[in-house]
């Protein structure tokens, strides 16, 4: 890597940012600047994370010939419109219970990971010390047995407690989810109960028009 490579380009990081703001709900999780006492050597960390912004829905195309501009027509838009939101917030539903899960699952996989791997080390540890001196590990493996055995439990109870922490977060999550999800079907059904009221004065308008 030559000397060019190396340097920081902010404008290709302010670039990163902007893109990911058009489409994500972007927040700062880390910013820190590490300077080392002795050295003077600087470490800089960030980090951002969030969530897809919801989709803009197109307005509904104009009527045909043979279609006429009236209140019936507008209603149709808006039930297909409304329709439309509904089938995408189901699918961000179920995107997002899928992501749940798999953290959930990633999650399971990682403890179960630690616990084997620190109960490989025990048994690896332990079979070296009986090449050793056998006799003298007869005593000493009642006793490792038993810190085994309390360690085995430890992380077995730290384990289920991890799950109840991820079933808690999910629990949490799921229900997020559904508060917003009925307060975007409240807030449109506001929208269509005030877009039927000024369309009501319109055509009130253009009966008298007509009158």
């Amino acid at each position: 890597m030559n000397d060019r490579d190396s340097k920081i380009v902010v404008s290709k990081a302010s670039k990163t940012v902007k893109e990911l703001l058009r489409t994500h709900d972007m927040k700062e999780t880390v910013h820190l600047v590490i300077i080392d006492p002795e050295t003077g050597r600087a470490k800089y960390k960030y980090e951002a994370e969030g969530d897809p912004l919801p989709p803009i829905l197109p307005p509904p195309p104009s009527p045909g010939d043979d279609e006429p501009f009236n209140k019936e027509w507008v209603l149709k838009q808006i039930r297909l419109a409304v329709g439309d939101a509904v089938i995408i917030l189901r699918s961000e539903s179920q995107q997002m219970e899928k992501r749940i899960e798999q953290k959930f699952d990633a999650k399971i996989d990682q403890v179960a990971n630690e616990l084997r791997s620190e109960m490989k080390e025990n048994n690896e540890e332990l079979r070296s010390e009986m090449k050793e001196n056998n006799e003298e590990l007869r005593s000493e493996m009642k006793e490792n047995n038993k810190e085994i055995r309390s360690e085995m439990n430890a992380n077995k109870e730290e384990l289920q407690s991890e799950i109840k922490k991820v079933r808690s977060e999910n629990k949490k999550e799921n229900e997020k989810l559904r508060s917003e999800m009925k307060e975007g079907f409240e807030k449109s059904e506001k929208q269509n109960k005030e877009t039927n009221k000024k369309l009501d004065m319109l055509l009130e308008l253009i009966k008298k028009d007509k009158k």
